[in-house]
C-alpha cells in the first residue's frame, strides 16, 4: 500500500484538517480518509470525519489476529462486492413480540421449531447494503453435529472465536463478562435452555438498552458456509452459546452488518448496564491510580490493551503482550508503596517489582494468581506497556449481582431526553440564538470525595440511542454530541431553564472533550460543591434524536430535568388611546355579522371562517381560518355544545387573549402537531393551537375545582370533551 498525509491548519488555530490517502498499488484502488476539527466559540473540539470511498471489482482483505477494542478484523480472501446502494428494509418491529416461555408453550403443543418472523434467516439480516460475499446457508445447530449443547459445562472466555465479521469489540466484550459468572448468567440463561430437554429452536438473551433489560428471543438458524459457521462460534464445535448470543446482538441492533464497528465500551454497557471510561495512556490523568483503585473497590470491570497494528501479521510483542488483545484487570492493590494490577491472560511480562515482594507479603494481601495466566505488574510497567485502559463502572444492583456486595458503589442519576427540530434541538453553543432550547438538567454537588483535595467526582455521560438500529433505512448515522456544565451562583435561576441571556454573559465550567460522531461521549470531572446545569446537545441545531444523560458519582447528588411549570395567566389587553379606532371598526364589525347571522344572530364555523378572515386579514397576511380552527374556536364558548356562536361569544376575551408557560414537552407536541415543514406556525395554526390548549385547560380546571394537579373523568366524558374541543 501506498500513503500520502496530508495536515492544514489555519493562522487562528481554530480549525485543522488532516487528509489522508490509501492506494492499493495491484488494483489501483484508493480510499481517502478526511478528518476536520474544529473549535467552536466556548473552546468546544468538534471532530468530524468523512469517508469517501472509491473501490472497483471486488476488496481482497487480509486476515489477521482477533483485534479488540473497536479496531477493524480484516477477513482472509473474502471479496466483498462493493455497492453505494443500500437496500430498503423495514425496522424490526418490537412491539406485541411473543415471550419466550409463551412461545416455547406453542412450539411444544404444536410439535414444530420456532421460526423467528422478525429476524428472517435470509441475507438481510446478514447484509443490509449489500450482497453477501458467498452464498450463505441457514442450519439448526443438530443440522451441523450430532450433539449440539448450548453450554459445555460453563462459560469461559477461551471458548470464545470470532468469525467473518468485524465485530471483535463484540468478542472482546463477552471474554470480559465470562469472568464474572453471575453477571453473565443475567444476559445468558443457561438453566432454562438446551438442546434436549423442551427444545424448539427458540433461545432468549437479556441486554440492557437505554436504562431498561430487553429480553431478545430468536430461533437456532444459523448462517454457514461449506457446513461450518460463518461468525463467531465456540472453540467446540459442539457448543452454540456464543454463536446464538451473536445473533441475539445482531437482531437487536437490525442486523449482522450493524455490528462490524464499535467499542468494547458499547457492548460491555449493553451487557451490564454499567458506564465505560476510557483513558488513553498518552496523555493519563494524574490520579489514574486512584481511579483504578476506587473502580476496583466498587467492582467496576477493567480491561487494559495495545492498539492493533493492521500492517503487522504477528502481533505478539517482546513483552509478551499481543497488540489488539484486551487484557482484563481482576484486582488492583498498594502494596507498601507500590502500586500492583492484577491481570489475566497467557505468555505475558511480569514486572520486576514482583520478585521484591515477599511470599508472606503476597499470602497476607492476597497478592496470589488465581488462575493459570492471571499475572500481577506495576503500576508504572502497566502504563509503560499498555496504552488503554476501559473501565466500566457498575451500578449498585448489577455490582451486587454480579460478586456480591462491593464495598463502594456509585450513585447514578439516569435522564432521557430528545432533540426535536425547531424545538429541543438548539445546537452547541456556537449557536446562541438557539442554544437554550436544549434541555436542561439541573445538579447539585453538596457532598465532596473522601480525598484530601475537597471536590466532587462526576463522571457525566451522554448516550444516543438507536441509532445503530436505524441504520437499516439507509438515513440515520450517528450525530455529532457533546455537552456544556455551566455553574450556577443565582439558585432562584434554577425555577426555569436558563435563558439565551445568561448562556451570552456566562462561560462553561466545564464540558466533554469533544463533540463526535459515536454512541456515547463520556467524561469525568472534579467540581467544587455548588449548583451545575447540564446542556446536552448536538452540534449542529436542528438534528433530531433521542438521548440519555447519566452521572455516576462517588456520593449523592441531587439532578433533576429543569423545566417550565405549566401556568395559566389571562392576558387582558389595556385600552389606550392609540386603540381607541378599534370602537369604531367594532361597530362595523357588528354590523358585518348581523348580516351574516340573519335573524337568529348565531354563526356556525363557515360563517364563522367569514366574519374572522374579514376582522383580521388587514392585520395579519394570511388566505383565511381554516374549517377545524373556526370549530375550535366555537368550542371555547360553546359549554351547550350546539356548534354555534353568538354576537357576544365573538366579542369574549376567552378567544382571543391567552397566557401561557409550557413546559417543554408540551411545546415540542404543539410544535409537532401544528408546524409546518420549516418550522413554522401559521396565523391560523397558532390561533388554532391557542384555542385548543386553551379549551383544554379550561376543561382540566373545571374537574378539579380544588387545584390538585388532578382531574377525574369517566370514558364517555373524556370522549366528548376531547372529541369537540
Amino acid at each position: 500500500m501506498a500513503s500520502r498525509f496530508t495536515l492544514t491548519k489555519n493562522v487562528h488555530d481554530s480549525d485543522m484538517t488532516l487528509k489522508y490517502s490509501i492506494t492499493d498499488p495491484s488494483t489501483g484502488d484508493a480510499t481517502t480518509i478526511v478528518k476536520h476539527e474544529h473549535k467552536d466559540a466556548d473552546g468546544t473540539v468538534v471532530q468530524k470525519k468523512t469517508t469517501s470511498i472509491t473501490k472497483t471489482g471486488t476488496i481482497p482483505i487480509k486476515i489477521r489476529r482477533q483485534c479488540t477494542l473497536g479496531s477493524i478484523n480484516w477477513i482472509k480472501n473474502l471479496h466483498l462486492p462493493w455497492s453505494s446502494k443500500t437496500t430498503a428494509r423495514r425496522l424490526p418491529d418490537t412491539s406485541n413480540v411473543p415471550k419466550f416461555d409463551e412461545i416455547r408453550r406453542t412450539s411444544i403443543k404444536l410439535n414444530t421449531l420456532w421460526e423467528d418472523p422478525d429476524f428472517l434467516a435470509v441475507d438481510e439480516s446478514i447484509f443490509y447494503s449489500r450482497r453477501p460475499p458467498r452464498p450463505f446457508v441457514w442450519k439448526r445447530p443438530h443440522e451441523l453435529c450430532a450433539n449440539p449443547q448450548f453450554v459445555y459445562k460453563d462459560f469461559s472466555r477461551f471458548d470464545v472465536v470470532q468469525g467473518e465479521l468485524g465485530d471483535c469489540w463484540l468478542l472482546a466484550a463477552i471474554a470480559n463478562v465470562t469472568l464474572y459468572p453471575n453477571l453473565f448468567k443475567k444476559i445468558i440463561f443457561k438453566e432454562d435452555q438446551s438442546f434436549k430437554k423442551d427444545y424448539t429452536g427458540a433461545f432468549h438473551f437479556q441486554f440492557w438498552q437505554y436504562g431498561h433489560w430487553v429480553d431478545v428471543v430468536v430461533d437456532d438458524r444459523l448462517p454457514t458456509y461449506d457446513g461450518k459457521l460463518v461468525f463467531m462460534h465456540s472453540a467446540d464445535n459442539d457448543e452454540f452459546w456464543s454463536a446464538l448470543l451473536e445473533k441475539a446482538y445482531a437482531k437487536l441492533n437490525g442486523s449482522y452488518e450493524a455490528l462490524m464497528a464499535g467499542s468494547t465500551s458499547e457492548a460491555m454497557e449493553d451487557f451490564t448496564g454499567g458506564l465505560c471510561e476510557m483513558f488513553e495512556f498518552r496523555d493519563p490523568p494524574k490520579d489514574l491510580f486512584s481511579i483504578m483503585l476506587k473502580a476496583n473497590e466498587r467492582q467496576s470491570l477493567m480491561c487494559g490493551s495495545v492498539e492493533a497494528d493492521p500492517y503487522i501479521f504477528e502481533a505478539r510483542q517482546s513483552n509478551g503482550l499481543v497488540r489488539g488483545h484486551a487484557y482484563s484487570i481482576t484486582d488492583v492493590k498498594l502494596v507498601g508503596r507500590q502500586s500492583m494490577s492484577s491481570c489475566f491472560n497467557y505468555n505475558v511480562l511480569r514486572s520486576l517489582e514482583w520478585y521484591y515482594v515477599t511470599e508472606e507479603e503476597k499470602v497476607e494481601l492476597g497478592l496470589v494468581s488465581a488462575a493459570d495466566g492471571e499475572f500481577w505488574i506495576s503500576f508504572s510497567d502497566f502504563v509503560k506497556n499498555f496504552e488503554k485502559l476501559e473501565i466500566c463502572h457498575l451500578t449498585p444492583e448489577a455490582a451486587a449481582y454480579a460478586v456480591g456486595a462491593p464495598n463502594q458503589s456509585w450513585a447514578c442519576n439516569n435522564f432521557e431526553g430528545v432533540w426535536t427540530k425547531n424545538s429541543t434541538a438548539g445546537g452547541c453553543r456556537n449557536y446562541l440564538n438557539t442554544f437554550a432550547h436544549n434541555p436542561q438538567y439541573h445538579m447539585k454537588l453538596t457532598l465532596a470525595d473522601d480525598d484530601a483535595d475537597n471536590l466532587c467526582t462526576c463522571i457525566i455521560a451522554l448516550l444516543q440511542k438507536n441509532r445503530r438500529l436505524q441504520r437499516l433505512d439507509g438515513t440515520c448515522e450517528m450525530l455529532y454530541i457533546g455537552f456544556s456544565i455551566y455553574r450556577v451562583e443565582d439558585e432562584k435561576l434554577l425555577a426555569e431553564p436558563l435563558t439565551r441571556e445568561f448562556f451570552r454573559t456566562h462561560k462553561s465550567s466545564a464540558r466533554s472533550h469533544t463533540f463526535i460522531n459515536i454512541r456515547e461521549v463520556c467524561t469525568r470531572f472534579r467540581l467544587p460543591a455548588g449548583n451545575y446545569v447540564v446542556v446536552p446537545s448536538t452540534f449542529e441545531p436542528n438534528e433530531e434524536g433521542e438521548f440519555m444523560l447519566r452521572t455516576f458519582s462517588e456520593k449523592p447528588i441531587k439532578a433533576e430535568n429543569v423545566d417550565y411549570d405549566t401556568k395559566y395567566q389571562p392576558v387582558v389587553p389595556v385600552l389606550t388611546v392609540e386603540c381607541m379606532d378599534e370602537v369604531e371598526r367594532e361597530d362595523r364589525f357588528d354590523q358585518f355579522f348581523e348580516t351574516l347571522a340573519g335573524l337568529d344572530l348565531e354563526i356556525d364555523a363557515w360563517e364563522l371562517q367569514k366574519i374572522a378572515t374579514f376582522a383580521l386579514k388587514k392585520e395579519f397576511t394570511f388566505d383565511q381560518f381554516s374549517i377545524d380552527t373556526c370549530r375550535s374556536m366555537i368550542a371555547v364558548v360553546d359549554l351547550t355544545r350546539t356548534g354555534r356562536l353568538n354576537l357576544e361569544g365573538t366579542r369574549t376575551q376567552k378567544i382571543l387573549f391567552v397566557g401561557y408557560t409550557l413546559p417543554t414537552q408540551i411545546i415540542r407536541a404543539l410544535s409537532l402537531r401544528y408546524a409546518n415543514h420549516d418550522g413554522q406556525i401559521t396565523f391560523d395554526g397558532f390561533i388554532g393551537c391557542a384555542v385548543k390548549l386553551k379549551t383544554m385547560m379550561e376543561i382540566f380546571q373545571e374537574r378539579d375545582p380544588k387545584k390538585t394537579g388532578e382531574a377525574k373523568f369517566n370514558l364517555e366524558a373524556w370522549l366528548e370533551l376531547t372529541m369537540y374541543a
